[in-house]
């Protein structure tokens, strides 16, 4: 598949020469919505764009990926690290606070054996 342009300016009939996700709008705000994206198969791009056939599969691919809006993913690592220390952070809290308690109320005494 080769990413084309955004939907409102496709070439081709939908689900026959390209691809979109269904249901979503093509705008959040002002900023284009980045899965409005048609993705063509190389064999039903060229004839629909003759304008880029002085282009290499290579050198189209990289200018057209170039102009798709893209945005950052999350980086699970430090997503799984937040939640971590959301888990195990919680219950020790409440460990040390209960036996900080547990002392303050047993008068501050050392246990003796």
């Amino acid at each position: 598949m080769l990413v084309g342009e955004q939907s409102m300016d496709a070439r081709g009939v939908a689900g026959v020469d390209y691809s979109t996700e269904r249901g979503q709008r093509d705008y959040f705000g002002d900023r284009p919505n980045i899965f409005s994206t048609c993705l063509y198969a190389m064999s039903k791009f060229r004839p629909l764009y003759p304008e880029y056939n002085n282009l290499s599969d290579k050198e189209l691919s990289r200018k057209l990926y170039a102009e798709v809006p893209t945005r950052e993913l999350p980086n699970p690592w430090a997503t799984l690290g937040w939640w971590a220390a959301i888990a195990f952070g919680i219950p020790l809290v409440v460990l040390v606070l209960g036996a900080s308690l547990v002392w303050a109320f047993s008068g501050f005494a050392a246990k003796r054996s």
